[in-house]
């Protein structure tokens, strides 16, 4: 009915795979080309298939690819796993609806009294989006806060909300004002 549905795509190739049915790299490679988060499974399937069938060329095409992806993956986790102040925000695209949510959940962590949203610009898969959310908590003038506070804070919010993407959480300190500069 939907020859775009990514799910329906890889679980049909999947299927038909198991079938011994070479129409299943098709489906397969529908799936990962909507999707890219289908494709270290997409390409281990169809490699086991080739494997099966005694294509060895084949099989070993497709174990590259698997290979390939798993290096893009962890130049994906490097470039994802910080925020400094030689990254380059932009705006976050998000929709107004999108943005209703996030405050509504926000609204519950009464230590939070500033939020700011940006995307990080990537290198690696830059059609999915890693969201920037900096704050600025609440502490009592006469207590010092210190990263342990600030980290069950992050804790807290990534445990307990639903964010529209990828999302990094970052407590806007004396630390990190550079990041601040350029995040506002």
């Amino acid at each position: 009915m939907n020859p775009d549905h990514v799910c329906a795509n890889y679980l049909l190739g999947e299927i038909l795979l198991k079938q011994e049915n070479i129409a299943g790299i098709t489906f397969l490679e529908n799936a990962m080309a909507l999707d890219s988060k289908f494709s270290l499974s997409g390409n281990e399937l169809i490699h086991l298939f080739h494997q099966r069938q005694g294509r060895q060329e084949e099989a070993n095409h497709y174990l590259n690819r698997i290979e390939q992806h798993q290096i893009l993956l962890t130049k994906v986790n490097q470039e994802r796993s910080s925020v400094s102040d030689r990254d380059n925000f932009m705006l976050h695209h998000l929709s107004d609806s999108e943005i209703v949510k996030l405050t509504k959940q926000l609204a519950h962590y009464p230590k939070i009294i500033e939020a700011y949203l940006v995307q990080k610009e990537v290198e690696y898969l830059p059609d999915k989006p890693l969201y920037i959310l900096a704050l600025r908590h609440r502490s009592a003038w006469w207590k010092i806060e210190n990263n342990y506070c600030a980290q069950k804070l992050c804790d807290q919010l990534a445990s307990g909300m639903a964010f529209p993407g990828g999302t990094y959480i970052l407590i806007l300190d004396d630390l990190n004002k550079k990041i601040e500069e350029k995040i506002c």
